[in-house]
């Protein structure tokens, strides 16, 4: 099942959206509705939102403001969940390529076509998700990575992150990788940095420095960087 929000001013739109979703979709819950997005972003750091769903208009174009919103505060569960309904009269191309939006439409049944296609989407994404985080759990079980220490929790979070940006990652974990970490799970960025540090540390003393040469095709032991390690980990899950 899952969750949708609905930001929509007007009642009679509401009540018409409301009953067509109820209808048409039996794996959505309607657990959010919100008139502007003033009352939106006290709602947005739950966990419970899995969609979006934001009716914006050529006379009040405030909840684009929520779009802003996500990306400043790198919400990033919110990639690809945002379904916009918008008037005819709105140029919306600036927003083509943000990574939060998963489709806009001026067309209702295309707009319900689109819920449908996003459904499917994450239903393979969480899928394909699973499946990439099993693979790199054995990869770090493989290098003695001790899952007792937090900083190998992190370290999985953040090659997954990497993984699914793919070629969108610029290499600077500090500044677009451990933010997302730390506020996923209500930590500093120093303390992700230094908690993954610490138990890459742990794990090279305690790893076979034959299996790591082996493992970063290197010609003898040179003690590597943590983003070696996750660079070759992530050449891997493929």
């Amino acid at each position: 099942m899952f969750n949708l929000m609905i930001i929509e001013e007007n009642p009679e739109e509401l009540n018409k959206l409301i009953n067509n979703i109820c209808e048409k979709f039996k794996n959505i819950r309607i657990s959010y509705i919100s008139y502007d997005y003033k009352i939106t972003l006290k709602m947005l750091e739950k966990n419970t939102i899995d969609f979006i769903l934001l009716d914006c208009k050529i006379n009040n174009l405030n909840n684009l403001k929520l779009i802003d919103y996500i990306q400043s505060k790198q919400l990033e569960k919110y990639k690809k969940s945002i379904i916009i309904k918008i008037d005819k009269k709105i140029n919306f191309n600036i927003y083509d390529k943000n990574k939060y939006i998963f489709s806009y439409t001026s067309d209702l049944n295309k707009m319900y076509e689109n819920i449908k296609k996003l459904i499917v989407s994450t239903q393979k994404e969480k899928y394909n998700i699973q499946r990439i985080r099993k693979k790199i759990r054995k990869q770090l079980n493989y290098l003695n990575f001790n899952y007792c220490h937090n900083g190998t929790k992190y370290l999985e979070e953040t090659i997954l992150e990497i993984y699914k940006e793919k070629y969108n990652f610029d290499g600077n974990l500090s500044k677009n990788i451990y933010p997302i970490i730390a506020k996923k799970y209500n930590k500093k960025v120093d303390t992700i940095y230094g908690n993954i540090k610490q138990a890459t540390n742990y794990m090279l003393s305690e790893c076979n420095e034959n299996i790591i040469i082996s493992y970063l095709g290197y010609s003898y032991y040179v003690k590597p960087k943590v983003q070696e390690i996750i660079f070759a980990i992530l050449n891997k899950l493929e």
